[in-house]
């Protein structure tokens, strides 16, 4: 999905009832991409259902690209579910990159569940040039354990500017802090 300059708007609502119901889900070697002065902006949000109702799931590699002044906005807000992984925005195998002037937006609240429910989960590079950085989770409440607001498991970087990290820890059991850094990043 390319739209030279344009700007790019994806909203989507998962069907409730089921697993995996994702609001928005981008996958195997997808590539979303502007230059320009166009933006991209993913709104999703997950519907209730057993687990895995993400709001913004993007996996299986491929790229999400902004090449010149236009920002990356990734919005998701996790279904409730019965069970487990009911996350706001899963970034997985798939690199976000502003590589002009650029910033990154990811602003997630997991749904409610047993455990893991992320606000959001980084496990593939958040990177810009010159832009910011700016993430910010809330973990929905659970049963069990590993509700955070922000877990890390990739690099989140900038050449030159600032990067904003902000978690906010679900309930639980154990583990439930507001962030967490599973690798270096």
């Amino acid at each position: 999905l390319s739209a030279g300059g344009g700007d790019i708007v994806l909203r989507g609502t998962g069907y409730g009832g089921t697993s995996s119901a994702h609001g928005i889900h981008v996958t195997g070697v997808s590539q979303i991409q502007t230059s320009g002065a166009g933006t991209i902006a993913l709104y999703g949000i997950g519907g209730a259902g057993t687990s895995g109702n993400r709001g913004v799931n993007i996996t299986g590699g491929g790229s999400i690209a902004s090449t010149g002044a236009g920002n990356i906005t990734l919005d998701g807000i996790g279904g409730d579910g019965s069970s487990s992984d009911n996350r706001g925005v899963e970034i997985n195998s798939t690199p976000i990159q502003a590589t002009g002037t650029g910033s990154v937006i990811v602003l997630g609240q997991g749904g409610n569940g047993t455990s893991s429910n992320y606000g959001v989960r980084i496990n593939a590079a958040v990177t810009t040039t010159s832009g910011d950085v700016s993430v910010s989770g809330t973990a929905g409440a659970g049963t069990s354990s590993d509700n955070h607001g922000l877990e890390m498991a990739a690099p989140v970087q900038t050449d030159s500017g600032n990067i904003f990290l902000t978690g906010t820890g679900g309930a639980g059991t154990t583990t439930t802090g507001g962030a967490g850094n599973g690798a270096a990043g």
